[in-house]
């Protein structure tokens, strides 16, 4: 599972496609109440990284640009 967790990079789409599965293996890892925790703080980390660099695309008005 550590192995899944993905630090987002690059453009809109790539750090979409890192960080959706960050928010999938969280909820897994939290489901089970036996996870690791420097695991979870990993995954918790790499998506809070991941949300910040989503956030600097948005546009004003609303919505993102994807460059």
């Amino acid at each position: 599972m550590a192995a899944m967790v993905r630090e987002p990079h690059g453009c809109f789409e790539q750090t979409s496609s890192a960080n959706y599965p960050n928010v999938l293996i969280l909820r897994y890892l939290q489901g089970r109440g036996r996870a690791q925790p420097a695991l979870v703080r990993k995954a918790r980390t790499a998506l809070e990284h991941g949300y910040h660099r989503l956030a600097a695309y948005e546009v004003p008005g609303g919505g993102f640009d994807w460059q």
